[in-house]
């Protein structure tokens, strides 16, 4: 569930006890568990968003391949053939109709579209994951070059859409439904969807395993408070200055 984007951010808590560097103000005077619940504050939009991209992602893929997009929803629904929860929906076909007429026996044969080809579902069907890739990717490279804002709330925000971006594109590691985005992908491909050793899911295993390194990264160093541990404070010093008072002068003190 998109929901639960916030829970890579609980789990880094207990790192969160060496310097990093989000060395602005607000940071400074915000402890690390206020900082995980204003990152809580954002699961629900970030869910609304989430939807939205993925969804959108779909059917932006089907218009780029010449389909037509007939349906789009982001509210949480069931799924009408095999009953699975998912969050939204968009509708499309390839846009060309097939079929239709009668035949040489007088039998009408009803018209419909044209299916689209393999690579065009299976680059339909991935569409959302690209956009899931370009938004962590994005994310790890500002992080890693330091170009992310200073500002606390901004950083949270994006830092928000980047675990949000990474639990949609590693929540179908554990998908069952055969019409699952990912296990589609599968099968249009030739492997057993449920078969989560075919060289297909371990790639997408390990993709999902170093994007997620590289936004943990990101939320590590929010998290981490930029003064470190507590250095031991250097104790005050008077200086010391010799008068005629204090050195004897001419014989006397």
């Amino acid at each position: 569930m998109r929901i639960l984007s916030v829970l890579p951010m609980l789990l880094l808590f207990p790192l969160a006890a060496t310097a990093g560097d989000c060395n602005h103000q607000e940071r400074q005077e915000t402890s690390p568990l206020k900082v995980v619940g204003l990152g809580a504050l954002m699961a629900l939009p970030t869910y609304v968003l989430g939807v939205t991209w993925h969804e959108g992602s779909h059917a932006a893929a089907a218009k780029l391949v010449g389909g037509n997009v007939t349906g789009f929803s982001i509210l949480p629904e069931r799924h009408p053939i095999d009953g699975h929860l998912t969050f939204g929906h968009s509708n499309y076909n390839s846009g060309k109709i097939c079929g239709g007429g009668t035949d040489s026996d007088g039998i009408l044969h009803i018209q419909g579209f044209c299916p689209f080809t393999k690579g065009q579902n299976t680059f339909i069907l991935l569409a959302p994951k690209l956009t899931d890739l370009a938004l962590m990717g994005g994310y790890t490279a500002l992080n890693e070059t330091n170009h992310l804002p200073e500002n606390l709330y901004a950083r949270i925000a994006i830092s928000a859409v980047a675990v949000g971006a990474w639990v949609d594109f590693s929540k179908d590691l554990l998908a069952t439904s055969d019409y699952d985005d990912v296990n589609r992908v599968y099968k249009l491909l030739g492997q057993n969807p449920h078969d989560k050793t075919n060289p297909y899911a371990m790639a997408y295993l390990g993709m999902s395993a170093l994007s997620g390194v590289g936004v943990g990264r990101g939320v590590y160093r929010l998290l981490a408070h930029p003064d470190g541990a507590a250095k031991p404070k250097k104790r005050e010093q008077t200086d010391l200055v010799l008068t005629p008072h204090f050195v004897g002068v001419g014989g006397t003190f």
